[in-house]
């Protein structure tokens, strides 16, 4: 267990990209569940259908919500990742717009089991977006875009994998301000925490 967390603490070390920005479009599950994340050999993940149920826009006035809907749990959109391929794309609709919302094939993902029968998956990288949503947004079209997030999954009882029940993806368009020392922070915390949980047991 012990090796595994070090394994992911060094692989986000090296491989979140410093992001932040003017402008944020953040993802979450919106209280929906559903979805197989798998955990793979040498600390990779893969997550199938993950739910993300809303979009959040910032940095472009008062911060506006929009419900994202699809084909994934709950009518949501989907999240898919792959850390085989550096695969790692949500797609649904929102504002109007159908299309990839969030698409990177060169991203960074790393998984390991928790107490609990949980399972924690972490993924950074480089994006693009579908150009019809920047423009219903009023967003510049060509930019840079950077994102990290999280999903957590519960151990099924049926079938293997986990079933996701937390799933937040933060995305920005880049500053030279490392927002990623944030993400850190808030996993190594977490693995503090874990790891004081062991001790005690």
């Amino acid at each position: 267990m012990k090796g595994k967390l070090l394994l992911l603490v060094f692989v986000l070390a090296f491989a979140v990209p410093s992001f932040g920005g003017n402008i944020g479009l953040d993802f979450g599950d919106g209280g929906a569940t559903g979805g197989v994340i798998s955990l793979i050999g040498g600390g990779g993940a893969t997550g199938v259908n993950i739910p993300i149920g809303v979009m959040k826009l910032t940095g472009l006035g008062p911060d506006q919500l929009f419900p994202v809907t699809g084909t994934c749990a709950g009518g949501t959109g989907c999240l898919n990742f792959d850390s085989t391929t550096g695969m790692f794309t949500i797609h649904g609709t929102a504002d109007g717009i159908t299309g990839d919302l969030l698409t990177s094939d060169s991203a960074y993902v790393a998984g390991l089991p928790l107490p609990g029968n949980l399972a924690l998956v972490i993924g950074a990288g480089s994006d693009t977006k579908d150009p019809y949503l920047l423009a219903a947004l009023g967003i510049a079209w060509g930019q840079q875009w950077n994102f990290g997030g999280s999903t957590e999954g519960l151990l099924q009882t049926v079938g293997g994998g986990y079933t996701a029940i937390s799933t937040d993806v933060l995305n920005s368009s880049p500053t030279p301000e490392p927002v990623s020392m944030l993400l850190m922070g808030t996993f190594f915390s977490l693995a503090g925490g874990l790891l004081a949980k062991k001790k005690r047991a």
